[in-house]
């Protein structure tokens, strides 16, 4: 890690600093963008995880105050990646604009260096990588992420997706235990931000993994990429595992039948017309193309880059991410369901960005003083371009966004806590009916009185009467336990809340959330790969440190 970390000049790494604070800047003037219509569900998981690590728990298992106080299990099976960052910011900065700002801010340098490492690796020197890295960070694409999609974990998926395909290089070509670990690190990192995105990168990974292969030590290669998804797999167990186990139970894992939603709808190049969506994304694309395609006429390396074995799997994911992006690529998307539940093909736009970046710096190692001497007119086409890129990110994503002023934001988000969530997160049993009753305990007119109702445990008694059904203000999940003066009771749910059934006696009720077996099982796993790869990288550290010296 050092001999990585001493590559990143102090110029580099200052200009890197910069810029990634002058795209975020807005925010911290103007507010954050203020106008997506899953802010909501964004702000509450960042609550929900400030609240969980002032309490000492550090995975939430359930938020109580949200749906009017039913609470919500969202936090189950968002990636916890962007909301985590943020709510460590905000522990520290007591403000969520100030938080949303850093953390975003701190994403990007994360997002440049990996470029920057990634580009160095492949072509070398210096003003090339940097040229690459900066261009990343202020490509529209990216922005737009979080300016206008408000994709905050697509923001930070694209920010360590380079990290993969620079540690997937360096496993096949180098090999090394800190190399391994650096990959799964990676792997996990992708897998706890986003899952569309992990879904559209997993493929272009394997195929970079194929071209980066070298004869004579396929198996070898082989059996150290294994390893390191592996590793990844066991570390972000205690995230991946309750969902695929529960995600059937959750609106959002439903096939969607919106046609918003439906891939057939949302290919670019249909309609130039939308200001804001597929018209929007056409407009990046024929910007980003026409950038590297004067680029490497300019560079003259038009010819050169598919001869070169370093830049074919950049050259190739760029044309292949392009062509998903198209109408051409219809039967691909037909033929697999889980790329279907991706949704928008603008998705591969972060490869085609990151891939385009590489390009860009490939095409920087041709572009001296005598070329500029030379072939003076592409030259300054060249220098259009570059200006008109870095144009419309600011004017047209940046300024184009609709912010939110700081305190009204603040404001909203200390709203937010107990307001209803996106109906996409709650299990397929609940509706809007099932919120709309604000009493904590209903049975058929007995009087009840609470003694304990906080996130995960709730205690109140039933006065005596009639053998009634018990309706709480909790929504209804497998995972809570119900005692009556005791006595474990079947739980069943009315209308998507909690119920359950007592006798005429006075009742005592404890109701609690137990998770599975499983929840604890692979929490135990993650814990022990997480520890082995810190050891792993301590140990390495210090070898390399000594060695170094």
């Amino acid at each position: 890690m050092l001999r990585i970390l001493k590559n990143f000049s102090s110029l580099s790494g200052f200009i890197l600093v910069a810029v990634s604070l002058l795209c975020f800047l807005p925010v911290l003037i103007w507010g954050p963008p203020g106008d997506a219509p899953d802010r909501i569900h964004h702000v509450q998981l960042i609550n929900a995880f400030v609240s969980s690590f002032q309490s000492g728990t550090l995975l939430p298992d359930w938020v109580q105050p949200e749906n009017n106080g039913y609470g919500s299990v969202a936090v189950r099976f968002y990636p916890p990646l962007i909301h985590v960052t943020i709510a460590l910011f905000q522990l520290v900065l007591r403000r969520m604009d100030w938080a949303i700002f850093a953390a975003f801010s701190l994403w990007s340098i994360i997002g440049c260096y990996g470029v920057y490492l990634w580009a160095k690796d492949i072509v070398g020197g210096e003003v090339a990588p940097l040229g690459g890295a900066i261009l990343f960070a202020i490509s529209p694409y990216h922005l737009n992420q979080f300016y206008n999609s408000f994709l905050l974990g697509e923001f930070v998926s694209l920010s360590v997706l380079p990290f993969a395909f620079f540690f997937l290089r360096r496993v096949c070509g180098d090999g090394g235990v800190k190399n391994i670990i650096g990959l799964s690190l990676a792997i996990s990192a992708l897998i706890l931000s986003n899952i569309p995105q992990t879904v559209v990168c997993f493929p272009f990974l394997a195929m970079y993994a194929l071209l980066c292969l070298e004869r004579g030590r396929i198996f070898r290669q082989a059996a150290d990429l294994a390893l390191a998804g592996i590793l990844a797999t066991a570390c972000t167990a205690f995230y991946w595992v309750r969902v695929v186990a529960e995600m059937s139970w959750i609106h959002i894992g439903e096939p969607n039948t919106d046609p918003n939603y439906d891939f057939r709808n949302n290919f670019l190049f249909t309609s130039l017309d939308d200001p804001t969506g597929t018209g929007f994304a056409s407009l990046m694309v024929i910007l980003m193309v026409a950038l590297v395609v004067v680029l490497l006429l300019a560079s003259g390396r038009f010819k050169s880059i598919f001869r070169d074995r370093r830049m074919i799997g950049p050259g190739v994911m760029l044309i292949l991410s392009i062509l998903m992006l198209l109408p051409v690529s219809r039967p691909v998307w037909e033929a697999f369901d889980l790329l279907q539940r991706v949704q928008f093909p603008w998705r591969f736009l972060s490869v085609a960005s990151l891939s385009a970046s590489m390009v860009m710096a490939y095409s920087m190692t041709g572009i001296n003083s005598e070329a500029m001497r030379k072939n003076r007119p592409m030259m300054l086409m060249m220098i259009g371009c570059v200006l008109i890129f870095a144009t419309f990110s600011v004017k047209q994503v940046i300024l184009g966004a609709e912010l939110s002023e700081g305190p009204q934001f603040n404001k909203f988000a200390e709203s937010a806590v107990s307001a209803e969530g996106l109906y996409h997160w709650w299990p397929v049993w609940a509706d809007k009916r099932t919120f709309n009753e604000p009493e904590q305990v209903q049975a058929n007119g007995r009087r009840s009185e609470i003694e304990l109702w906080d996130s995960e445990h709730r205690i109140f008694s039933v006065s005596p009467g009639e053998p009634a059904t018990v309706r709480t203000a909790i929504l209804f999940y497998p995972w809570w336990q119900v005692t009556v003066n005791g006595a474990e009771v079947k739980t069943k749910d009315i209308d998507g809340a909690l119920a359950f059934d007592i006798g005429s006696e006075n009742a005592v009720c404890a109701v609690t959330f137990r998770e599975p077996s499983y929840t604890g099982i692979s929490r135990v796993v993650s814990a022990i790969s997480i520890l082995v790869v810190m050891i792993f990288l301590l140990v390495g550290s210090f070898r390399e440190k000594f060695s170094y010296e």
